[in-house]
């Protein structure tokens, strides 16, 4: 006898004898599913030392009497227990179903990777920002795709090695490949815009200004009014005043300042329409990229 042991005399003579055992059983789980896992764990009892005249066992009879439901050792939840003895041995066969709770990996893993991924996206294709601030929206990229490293690899080094990979990993994967498209997307918008803008003379077709609602009077109300400038005033000066003493030159530098004055509103027109071109499709990409980034969250969490 000892301090864990009780035993129970009854009135018909019948002597109960009850231990307590701290046992340890082997229960082979599947983490695909991970941390929305529910596992199912057997356990067999039985006796080695006595005959089935000798020893009866019986299975208890409901989950209340073996304290089964919501029994937890802090992350597993015991849901439901059946017990049923088997009639040709009379062995004891335990049934336990388990459930894991979520809810610490949602809120520090899950939703910080959702959160991340949508400034990520939302930086990346901000409108109205074409120019050599778009460099920074790479350095933003860089910083969040090396955050997602970070969870991603201290969520595997948690995680036990299997020949697969668990959802809550697969989950950051997929928000790290997604930033990681939309940054090389981009970086493509970063060089078009450099491309049609500095290297390149041509308007953007007809088309797309259609698609991209570029209409001509937007672009002369945004356009500054540099045709009354003081450089326009000084060339037709050179041409009216009779001081000047060479008629000839004054005309071919007025026409010269003019043709100068034509070509800047023109080019400065051009790099509007393809502004606002990019512009929009700064906003598709942001608007694709996000749906995509909603649609992994709630696939994986739902």
């Amino acid at each position: 006898m000892t301090e864990t042991s009780l035993v129970r005399v009854n009135s018909d003579g019948s002597i109960e004898y009850s231990y307590i055992r701290l046992l340890s059983n082997h229960c082979p789980m599947d983490l695909h599913r991970f941390p929305f896992d529910e596992q199912t764990c057997f356990i067999n009892i039985t006796t080695w030392s006595y005959t089935n005249n000798e020893v009866f066992m019986k299975p208890v009879e409901s989950i209340d009497e073996a304290n089964g439901t919501g029994s937890t050792n802090g992350e597993l939840v015991v849901t439901a227990v059946y017990g049923f003895s088997d009639p040709r041995t009379w062995d004891l066969k335990y049934i336990l179903h388990l459930r894991r709770r979520p809810t610490y990996y949602i809120s520090i893993v899950m939703i910080p990777t959702f959160i991340a991924a949508t400034m990520c996206l939302l930086g990346l294709f901000i409108p109205r920002v074409n120019t050599g601030t778009r460099f920074t929206k790479m350095y933003l990229s860089l910083s969040v795709l090396f955050f997602f490293y970070q969870i991603l690899g201290t969520v595997v080094a948690d995680l036990t090695r299997t020949g697969y990979l668990p959802d809550l990993a697969a989950f950051i994967f997929t928000e790290l490949v997604v930033c990681s498209v939309a940054t090389v997307v981009s970086v493509i918008i970063l060089v078009a815009h450099h491309i049609y803008t500095v290297r390149s003379s041509k308007d953007p077709p007809s088309r797309l200004q259609r698609l991209a609602c570029i209409r001509r009077s937007k672009i002369r109300s945004s356009a500054p009014a540099k045709r009354t400038t003081v450089d326009e005033n000084w060339s037709t000066s050179l041409v009216q005043d009779p001081t000047t003493g060479n008629d000839e030159l004054c005309k071919e530098v007025a026409k010269k300042s003019s043709d100068h004055l034509s070509r800047s509103a023109r080019d400065g027109d051009r790099i509007r329409k393809w502004t606002i071109a990019f512009d929009q499709f700064d906003l598709l990409f942001v608007l694709l990229f996000q749906i995509i980034n909603i649609i992994i969250f709630i696939v994986y969490v739902a």
